[in-house]
C-alpha cells in the first residue's frame, strides 16, 4: 500500500484535471514546464521522467507508475479513509 499515491481514476484527481483552481487540485504536483521543457529531471522509480504532461501546458508528478499519481499530503484527514 503506497499511501501518498491514488489512481488516475480517482474523482479527487479528475476534479483537480478539469479544474486547476479547485481545492483538489492542492492534493497533487502540478508544475508548469518552461518552453516546452519538464517541470525539472526528476526520474520515476520504474525508469522515465516522473512528470506526465496534462495537456494544459501542466504536468503531474508519479514517482512510480503514469497511473499512480503522488499525493502532497494536503489531503484533509477528514476527506481520508483507509481499510486494511
Amino acid at each position: 500500500m503506497v499511501l501518498n499515491h491514488c489512481s488516475d481514476e480517482h474523482p479527487w484527481f479528475r476534479k483537480a484535471l478539469a479544474d486547476p483552481d479547485c481545492e483538489e487540485a492542492d492534493y497533487f504536483y502540478f508544475r508548469r514546464g518552461e518552453n516546452g521543457q519538464l517541470p525539472n529531471n526528476w526520474r520515476s522509480m520504474f525508469g522515465g521522467p516522473a512528470w506526465e504532461p496534462v495537456g494544459d501546458g501542466r504536468y503531474y508528478l508519479h514517482i512510480f507508475g503514469k497511473s499512480s499519481r503522488t499525493s502532497t499530503g494536503k489531503i484533509p484527514s477528514s476527506a481520508v479513509s483507509c481499510t486494511i
